[in-house]
């Protein structure tokens, strides 16, 4: 049971996940209290979340100080990180910036939390990137993981910021989950992805398709079905719904200090699998499509093993691989604009 006044802090609520959380917790339960954390100031974000009885503040999760100040004002008992540097491309070029970020800010946030000397959940948004390069077809939570299977420096970082909440939650008030995303789209209109610098493969896609720009497929010569990489999508609502059926689960096991769990469809699609699905969608319009070289931190394929969640909290998928580029498509061509 969730209780009404329960205070929740979604640090990094103005980004994509973030704001769809948002929303969708809201929907759920009105009255839960609900203020998000983040340093953007996209002001279209903001006022569509305070239209819905959100408040925000606005900290950066490396400024420890102002950062410990907000915990402190809002006085949270559940806690929601998605906040990070999140492009595997950037973090290979500029890994200084992604373990500054990624792993001293999530520091800085267990601090602030620890401060606060009274029981808190924790909900962490980790990464399949974690897995880095595997000869499994479908990856478990149970697979051993060590730093040296990382391709790139984001992976890395999450897999610190997994150990370190890992080794602060057996000695606090802390219980800590750490969910591991695999590729996420789709929206929770009006909220979607309004970052306008994404590398999300479907939202570029779909903007490919509606400003009839090139699409940049990297690599086709990898040992898979197609040549293209294999990849785990998954609905942004199926990623909210699963935050909430496991805030509901760890209610009810109290005892829980730590877990881990893969959030995806447990579905393999290739990129040129998906490029049909979306030819399909925005019939009759064409794609302008290059194939670019391969990258050589892109793992040829990544597809969750969900088997614990479903058994755990009763994870369930509702939404597929149509439905993604169907919502981005309405996003991008109804409420993209309006926060530019």
């Amino acid at each position: 049971m969730i209780g009404a006044k329960t205070r929740v802090a979604i640090v990094g609520g103005i980004g994509y996940i973030g704001s769809c959380f948002a929303s969708f917790i809201k929907e759920q339960n009105d009255k839960l209290i609900v203020t998000v954390i983040d340093n953007n100031k996209n002001n279209h974000v903001i006022k569509l979340l305070k239209k819905i009885g959100i408040e925000f503040y606005f900290a950066d999760l490396l400024d420890r100080h102002k950062l410990t100040e907000v915990i402190a004002a809002i006085q949270p008992d559940v806690v929601f990180h998605f906040a990070a540097k999140t492009s595997v491309s950037e973090s290979v070029h500029n890994p200084l910036k992604y373990f500054d970020c990624n792993v001293i800010g999530t520091l800085n946030l267990i601090s602030a939390i620890s401060n606060l000397q009274k029981p808190i959940k924790l909900f962490f948004a980790s990464s399949a990137a974690v897995y880095g390069q595997t000869t499994n077809s479908y990856i478990s939570e149970e697979i051993v993981i060590t730093e040296t299977q990382a391709t790139n420096p984001y992976g890395l970082s999450k897999f610190l910021d997994e150990l370190i909440l890992n080794a602060v939650a057996k000695n606090s008030q802390l219980q800590v989950v750490c969910l591991r995303f695999f590729n996420v789209a789709g929206a929770i209109l009006p909220f979607g992805n309004f970052n306008g610098n994404t590398t999300l493969l479907i939202p570029n896609l779909v903007k490919a398709f509606l400003k009839q720009t090139p699409f940049f497929l990297y690599g086709n010569d990898y040992a898979t079905k197609d040549g293209s990489c294999i990849r785990d999508y998954i609905h942004v609502y199926d990623i909210c719904n699963a935050h909430f059926l496991l805030w509901k689960w760890l209610n009810d096991h109290r005892q829980i200090k730590f877990e881990t769990f893969n959030l995806g469809s447990g579905i393999g699609t290739s990129n040129l699998e998906v490029i049909d699905i979306a030819k399909k969608v925005f019939y009759p319009s064409r794609l302008n499509l290059e194939i670019r070289p391969k990258r050589s931190w892109d793992p040829a394929i990544l597809v969750a093993n969900v088997a614990k969640a479903k058994q755990t909290f009763q994870f369930k998928i509702t939404r597929n691989l149509k439905d993604m580029i169907s919502d981005e498509r309405n996003f991008y061509e109804n409420f993209y604009n309006d926060a530019y």
